[in-house]
């Protein structure tokens, strides 16, 4: 039986030609191990590239730290300076061995508690959750009832269409004995039941190879209703997750959720006086639009991308300086993988706001934002489900 190696990455202040001796040992000693090597300045682009542990030099251990945080599913080990000062491979490859057997690096799913006296009794709601990571495309989703999660699952895949979403709904209605509203949410700019990805032809990097592939002038609400034969809510996945989120808080508070997703961009929504801000033809929160404005001076010259976390933290901060003096939020929440420490950009924030007008500044993991989403989808079918009944009675 043929084991798929475990890949590995090895990073370093140069290139380096011990990724080389490390893949020579390893095939000697049979590890099944593979090495790449990267820079730092690559560290962050390429670590979340299916790699199982990452190995960081010497002269890089000060990120050790930021590093583990960033790639929380990942290991991440230092090379020892006396291994690599003398090219000890063998003893590299043996730590890394210990490393993968005696870890389960896979940290147990927090699930978020979710408040659900907002849910129907009656109701039976498939929500569904599609978000970019790195360069897959994650889909989550959850079916709800009286109350309660009654299934909850989710898949990973190079890429995600409209037949590969009418086949998740197949297998969803599987396990459920009837679905009364999909609720369903993905990037992009959601108008009259149609997706549109703005930044798709652009040169800025973001979305330009967009892994899901759902045609800009296709109706997905009719295309899914007509299939199905229920009603169907599409809404955006930043949208959602603020929300989700405010939907958990305390409906009482102004607030703004900043999403960043690797190779794909910078999104927010924002709910002012209880009110979801959407916009003209729900333009509000397409902020990559301002990306090449608030990038410029902060750009990696070696790069030409955002690819760190001090580079992302620079952003984030002048964003929530304009959205202190545009809407005056309670709440700023951010949701990035390469956002490792909310007390640096609150350091940065008040270099140019004063304190009483700084709001809280929100960390928000993967996995919380996820059930954030999840939960914003099902109000989102709870008030479609009440036009419907309002709309029977009318008739009647």
């Amino acid at each position: 039986m043929t084991v798929k190696p475990s890949s590995c990455l090895t990073c370093s202040l140069r290139r380096s030609y011990f990724a080389t001796k490390l893949n020579e040992t390893s095939d000697f000693l049979k590890a099944n191990l593979h090495f790449d090597a990267t820079d730092y300045a690559s560290l962050y682009t390429r670590g979340f590239q299916d790699y199982s542990v990452i190995l960081l030099a010497p002269q890089i251990k000060h990120v050790l730290k930021e590093a583990t945080e960033v790639f929380r599913d990942i290991i991440v080990l230092p090379i020892p300076t006396r291994m690599f000062g003398s090219y000890d491979s063998g003893g590299v490859v043996e730590l890394i061995r210990h490393a993968l057997e005696g870890t389960s690096h896979k940290k147990a799913r927090a699930s978020l508690e979710i408040s659900r006296q907002q849910l129907r009794d009656h109701a039976r709601i498939l929500s569904l959750t599609i978000s970019i990571g790195g360069n897959n495309v994650r889909v989550s989703y959850a079916t709800f009832a009286n109350h309660r999660i009654l299934y909850k699952s989710e898949l990973v895949k190079s890429s995600f269409d409209l037949q590969d979403l009418k086949d998740l709904i197949n297998t969803v209605k599987r396990h459920s004995d009837s679905l009364d509203c999909i609720g369903i949410c993905m990037p992009g700019i959601i108008n009259d039941g149609s997706v549109k990805i703005p930044m798709k032809e652009s040169s800025t990097v973001l979305y330009k190879d967009f892994p899901v592939i759902i045609q800009s002038d296709m109706n997905l609400i009719d295309e899914i209703e007509k299939e199905f034969s229920v009603p169907v809510v599409l809404s955006n996945t930043t949208d959602m997750s603020a929300l989700g989120y405010y939907m958990t808080h305390g409906e009482d508070k102004n607030i703004v959720f900043h999403s960043h997703q690797l190779m794909g961009g910078y999104g927010e929504a924002s709910i002012i006086n209880g009110q979801l801000i959407r916009g003209k033809n729900s333009i509000a929160g397409e902020i990559n639009f301002l990306g090449k404005h608030f990038t410029r001076y902060v750009q990696n010259r070696s790069t030409g991308n955002l690819s760190n976390p001090r580079s992302v933290e620079k952003i984030v901060a002048q964003f929530i300086i304009a959205n202190i003096c545009l809407l005056g939020p309670d709440v700023f929440c951010i949701s990035s993988l390469l956002v490792s420490d909310v007390s640096r950009i609150v350091k940065r924030v008040a270099k140019e706001i004063p304190e009483e007008y700084i709001p809280e500044i929100v960390a928000v993991t993967p996995e919380e934002k996820t059930d954030y989403m999840l939960l914003g989808n099902c109000r989102m079918c709870e008030e479609e489900l009440e036009k419907t009944l309002k709309g029977l009675s009318a008739d009647e």
